[in-house]
């Protein structure tokens, strides 16, 4: 895949031995215990991770307009805030999800998509904790599908496949010949629920230049035009971490313009919907937007 198509490796850090070892650690002990040994991590990465700081405090200083000390701090604290939500990430697939406390905004919104016999489309952004949202959402209704990149180590997608069977989630990995858009197809033409995050681009998707934040960037398409094409309904799905183990799911129905007729319009139109309340989430959570890399790059 030609480098300019992805400038993210969609990996998780910490090796199959670092990994095996907090799976271990968090079947004993509250994902808590480990907060404090981030204040010696994060130096670590803010010294050698430098395209990952630069570009996160370039969002702060040149997109968000902060000055540069209080940029500064801004970015110690996405990473200090990230390596929360990771750690999160790793206690609730070890299966010690009761820990955590998620707070659902416009849940019956959902439950009504899940009411009737259309497949729909989840989609979020690499902000906040998606993955718990999996969790707090979990029903019978309808089956799930969850789109998601397939370069992890053994060790993780073991682990991840291991959470998504718990909540009755199906696995449709990111393929380099975009194969998983017929999966992805398919599910919703048998009315599941498929959820994908939509702020990367990956090679051959279609993209879309969009306002995000004051400056011009590109989205991907391709999801919004498979979600008119099969006239499918979407919706906002961003789960935030708030004070210690509390979360909140914050959802937004996009409207469809059942009267529009090009398929790429009605997508567009969905797309600039995302994004809007995507923003809308950056700004009231800054230093939960965890894209290392210049994302407002054209």
């Amino acid at each position: 895949m030609p480098s300019e198509s992805r400038q993210w490796r969609g990996t998780t850090g910490g090796g199959k031995f670092g990994q095996k070892f907090l799976f271990c650690f968090f079947r004993f002990f509250k994902v808590t215990v480990l907060y404090p040994v981030l204040v010696f991590v994060i130096p670590f990465y803010l010294l050698f991770a430098v395209k990952g700081r630069k570009a996160v405090y370039s969002y702060f200083h040149d997109i968000l307009g902060y000055g540069k000390c209080k940029a500064f701090r801004a970015t110690a604290k996405n990473y200090y805030v990230f390596g929360k939500v990771v750690l999160d990430k790793f206690a609730m697939q070890s299966g010690k999800t009761a820990q955590f406390h998620i707070h659902i905004e416009n849940e019956d919104a959902f439950q009504s998509m899940l009411d009737n016999n259309k497949g729909f489309v989840i989609v979020s952004s690499h902000v906040g904790n998606f993955e718990l949202a999996g969790h707090c959402l979990s029903q019978n209704k309808k089956p799930f599908y969850s789109v998601m990149f397939g370069a992890e180590t053994e060790v993780m997608l073991q682990h991840r496949e291991q959470s998504l069977q718990r909540t009755h989630i199906n696995l449709i990995p990111i393929a380099d010949d975009m194969s998983h858009l017929f999966a992805i197809k398919e599910a919703l033409e048998k009315g599941g629920v498929v959820t994908i995050l939509c702020d990367r681009l990956m090679g051959g998707n279609k993209k879309k230049k969009v306002d995000f934040l004051g400056k011009e960037a590109y989205f991907p398409l391709g999801t919004f035009i498979l979600a008119a094409h099969t006239n499918s309904d979407m919706v906002c799905v961003f789960t935030m971490k708030e004070k210690k183990l509390n979360y909140t799911t914050y959802i937004f129905p996009l409207d469809v313009d059942e009267q529009e007729q090009s398929i790429n319009k009605r997508a567009e139109n969905m797309l600039k919907q995302y994004v809007k309340y995507l923003e809308e989430i950056v700004r009231k959570y800054p230093e939960q937007w965890f894209n290392y890399y210049d994302f407002w790059k054209i």
